[in-house]
């Protein structure tokens, strides 16, 4: 199984659900086009990792604040699957 993965230090501000949402278009797009299976929506997901812990969501849409705490450490979009291929073309 192929773990696609692309890495970014951001500045908070900017980060919002926009982005977010944009960068998860662009992530379960892009494995569709690399499965050799069809695409699986189940595996994908979004880690968001503050003081209190981490919260672990099945999309950006889950997230019920408007914005992240000041204390937000990272936010991780990850898609595991089986495929070819690399993920490029996000900037």
């Amino acid at each position: 199984m192929a773990q696609y993965s692309f890495e970014k230090k951001l500045t908070s501000y900017s980060v919002n659900r926009a982005f977010l949402k944009d960068a998860e278009l662009f992530i379960c797009k892009k494995a569709e086009d690399l499965q050799e299976e069809k695409y699986d929506r189940a595996k994908y997901q979004i880690q968001i990792q503050d003081r209190l812990g981490t919260q672990t969501l099945a999309s950006i849409d889950e997230y019920r604040y408007s914005q992240f705490p000041n204390d937000t450490k990272s936010i991780q979009l990850e898609y595991y699957g089986f495929g070819k291929g690399t993920l490029t073309g996000f900037r």
